[in-house]
């Protein structure tokens, strides 16, 4: 969707040339996810990749319910997890932009807790323990290579200590959480590893370490004032329009996870595109992120899991970039 005087209209497609994609290893990509479907490891997908203004591709793929034989609609309605992840990523950039601290910091700098944990190594159910060869940095937080991990990813001795600790409970505030998670020991070492954890639970805290404020309210302050107040009223007017409202109203309902389609996600990248032109493209990608998150209402520090695609790796080597 792009926009003009009278408001946003529907994007008309292009072609995939003529948007930098490489059109042989774009079809490709659409023939896995097709592939993955008759194979049955997930149910059924909706494609969509936008770039320029313009629809490269949009396609359903698969079932929207296995058990009744529906076709997937291109209208279907998903539940994505983590959407917060990238408006709390967001925040620690402007952070590290006002100078207020520095990617390479190690984590301790901030929340001096992390400054004495031990490497957990285990022979079956048997754990020793080891100094870590380096801190972990705020860096390390940010692509998830700080050693920790999640309780859902396995069921390994790791992951039951931190079921023990009941890291997820809502009745633990941020220190609590700190102290709940430094207790136990990294499950890897630092910058050695990539596993999907808690690291953006405690991007979180360092936010409210370094500002002195809650996360929500420097988000409302540093991030939704800018961006969201002008996205979300045209995002719903449009869904209004399609006559969607219903579930547009359910997105402050949505407790965990976010209630979205993937036009939304094509409409927020465009609409960010449209009316702050001025912004590299890294940013633009983070901030199309975030016009989903919030348009879901929602800024908890995290919610779940999620797979994104990275369709980078599709185009023409030049316009990658």
């Amino acid at each position: 969707m792009s926009t003009d005087a009278a408001g946003p209209r529907p994007l008309g497609f292009i072609d995939p040339s003529a948007a930098g994609f490489h059109a042989a290893r774009l079809a490709g990509a659409v023939q896995h996810l097709q592939h993955e479907t008759e194979l049955g490891r997930i149910p059924g997908v909706v494609l969509l990749v936008a770039r320029h203004g313009g629809l490269v591709v949009h396609e359903a793929l698969g079932l929207q319910d296995p058990q009744s034989g529906t076709p997937m609609a291109l209208d279907a309605i998903f539940r994505i997890y983590s959407m917060t992840k990238p408006i709390t990523s967001l925040a620690v950039l402007q952070l590290a932009e006002r100078g207020q601290l520095m990617l390479s910091d190690p984590v301790s700098r901030h929340l001096p807790a992390f400054a004495q944990l031990q490497v957990a190594q285990f022979d079956g159910d048997r754990m020793t323990l080891h100094p870590m060869r380096q801190q972990p940095t705020i860096h390390d937080l940010l692509r998830h290579t700080a050693g920790l991990t999640y309780a859902f990813l396995d069921d390994g001795p790791m992951q039951r200590m931190y079921v023990k600790a009941r890291l997820r409970s809502n009745t633990l505030d941020t220190a609590g959480f700190i102290g709940a998670l430094t207790n136990l020991p990294l499950a890897f070492q630092p910058g050695s590893t990539w596993e999907y954890s808690h690291a953006t639970d405690v991007l979180g805290a360092v936010i409210e370490a370094v500002t002195g404020q809650r996360l929500g309210m420097f988000v409302v302050a540093a991030i939704e004032a800018g961006v969201v107040v002008v996205l979300v009223p045209s995002i719903i007017a449009w869904a209004s329009d399609a006559a969607r409202a219903p579930w547009v109203k359910d997105f402050a309902r949505s407790g965990g996870g976010e209630w979205t389609i993937a036009a939304v996600i094509g409409v927020g990248a465009a609409m960010v595109a449209a009316w702050i032109p001025t912004i590299d493209s890294r940013a633009r990608r983070v901030l199309a992120a975030l016009a989903v998150a919030a348009l879901s209402g929602s800024i908890a520090v995290t919610a779940g899991g999620a797979t994104l695609i990275n369709f980078e790796r599709y185009m023409d080597d030049e316009a990658a970039g």
